[in-house]
């Protein structure tokens, strides 16, 4: 395979770190009370009993939290903490038990973050093949197409999105038939927005793709400038972001026919949904507030 496991673990060791990062930005003194409470409760849980007890029952607590973290359920992790406290409680360890019982739990975690990282890397790079194949009737090479979406999706101002989620994207860009020097920007485009607008990834691309289509034959802005005029258009709306993108993929017709230029287009997206029109009928309302020949290519 073309992507490691490695690879894949080092994406997602990198989304933890910058979730961890971004979580100190918005609340940093949550997260160094969370850090203090996790510093305490390990000094406890080694301080007050013997040290093969406390380790014990440090990794009972992080395994817990990992199944908090997965599933968002309390009663089901509670229940996992409680049963692993008793246990390291009910045995007597010994340096034997305990270097046994800390290879085999350091073995089954290796094995699994192995395992999920395989899978996926297999389940990215299947979707690359698929996207690199959309792309080949443009004299690509399969191999060679599928090599510069992987070296797009590696770029770091894409990290906003998980690794799967960028395969996807990309997938959906070569469906659409974005060229292959529009997609890294339009990539970016979608981990911005996504982020921002909290819109899930795919419905995000599809606005993009668009976007990108639409607006570049009517328009010499460049992809960034394009990404900063929908974040701007987007942000000025007094509209639900979701709201925004359903009126644009309604009405984008009207910019493709040459019924109206793109910057009067945005405009008049956001007046007829401030003033109440639906995002799927904003094209007869955008038709109406313009003239016959303003606005025309």
């Amino acid at each position: 395979m073309t992507r490691s496991g490695t690879g894949t673990f080092n994406e997602t060791w990198k989304a933890m770190v910058g979730a961890i990062q971004a979580a100190y930005q918005l609340a940093p003194l949550l997260v160094v009370m969370l850090i203090i409470v996790i510093g305490g409760v390990a000094t406890l849980a080694v301080t007050s009993t013997t040290l093969m007890t406390g380790i014990v029952l440090l990794i009972v607590l992080l395994v817990t939290v990992v199944v908090f973290a997965t599933t968002s359920n309390f009663g089901e992790a509670a229940l996992a903490l409680v049963a692993g406290v008793l246990t390291a409680y009910s045995v007597a360890w010994t340096p034997a038990k305990f270097i046994a019982f800390v290879a085999v739990w350091s073995g089954f975690s290796l094995i699994a973050i192995m395992i999920a990282s395989i899978k996926i890397a297999a389940r990215s790079e299947s979707i690359y093949r698929q996207a690199a194949i959309a792309l080949s009737d443009r004299d690509l090479e399969t191999a060679e197409a599928e090599k510069q979406l992987q070296a797009i999706a590696s770029d770091r101002l894409t990290e906003g999105l998980g690794p799967i989620e960028r395969a996807e994207v990309l997938r959906l860009f070569a469906f659409r038939k974005l060229p292959m020097d529009a997609m890294h920007d339009a990539l970016h485009a979608v981990a911005i927005l996504s982020v921002i607008t909290q819109i899930d990834h795919m419905k995000v691309a599809v606005f993009v793709a668009d976007a990108v289509k639409v607006f570049e034959s009517r328009t010499a802005a460049s992809q960034s400038e394009l990404t900063d005029l929908l974040y701007q258009s987007i942000k000025d709306s007094a509209v639900p972001p979701a709201d925004f993108i359903v009126g644009f993929e309604s009405a984008r017709h009207l910019i493709l026919s040459g019924t109206i230029e793109p910057l009067a287009f945005l405009e008049q997206l956001r007046r007829a949904l401030e003033v109440g029109v639906k995002p799927e009928s904003v094209a007869d309302a955008i038709v109406q507030a313009v003239r016959p020949g303003d606005g025309a290519g």
